[in-house]
């Protein structure tokens, strides 16, 4: 069995990672003024991505991407088991879930997902706040026709192999902790796959 001391370890890293990724596309949006979209949702008391959005120049209101509420379920741990070729359970994490399973050697992973906000950057800002968190370098790539990367560096005293995928209005990210760069090279871009055609 993998120590349970290990595992948490390595889910507050991949936790760690996802969320400085986060703040880090978050960041790199436009003013600090509301836009009208964040300004009706105040104004009506709807919750995040249940208000619209009305692009510049433009009169017509356009409804938010809802980003998924339960990863777990839409990613299932089945299907991330047959990608990493043994059985994991799923467990709901900060901003997505965490994929976890019993054999030491193994590396598991979390997804996320949050909205890709207009203004913000985009894809590329997400790979270029993965790169500067964990010190190294990625590749732009294509992940079933939509834009996507994937880093490997490290974060603290572990590696860290880090893909996102732009894909229907969300960023999604496979965060992988520990593990060989070129062995988790293939995972990240097949979980990045499996993610893409769930969302």
């Amino acid at each position: 069995m993998f120590p349970a001391r290990s595992i948490r370890g390595s889910i507050r890293l991949a936790t760690a990672l996802a969320v400085a990724a986060t703040l880090t596309l978050s960041a790199c949006g436009g003013d600090d003024a509301p836009s009208d979209g964040a300004q009706e949702s105040a104004d009506t008391g709807a919750e995040p991505g249940e208000g619209s959005v009305t692009a510049p120049g433009s009169e017509e209101s356009q409804p938010s991407v809802a980003v998924p509420e339960d990863l777990c379920v839409l990613i299932s741990a089945e299907d991330v088991g047959a990608v990493l070729g043994e059985p994991v359970r799923a467990e709901p994490a900060a901003y997505g879930c965490s994929y976890l399973g019993d054999v030491r050697e193994s590396v598991y992973p979390l997804i996320t997902a949050q909205e890709d906000v207009e203004g913000a950057g985009g894809i590329a800002a997400a790979q270029t706040g993965a790169e500067l968190t964990v010190s190294g370098t990625g590749e732009s790539l294509t992940v079933d026709g939509n834009p996507g990367y994937v880093v490997h560096g490290s974060f603290g005293a572990g590696t860290v192999s880090q893909g996102g995928v732009a894909v229907n209005g969300l960023i999604v990210t496979v965060t992988l902790s520990g593990g060989e760069p070129v062995a988790n090279n293939a995972t990240v871009i097949a979980l990045l796959e499996l993610a893409a055609a769930a969302v």
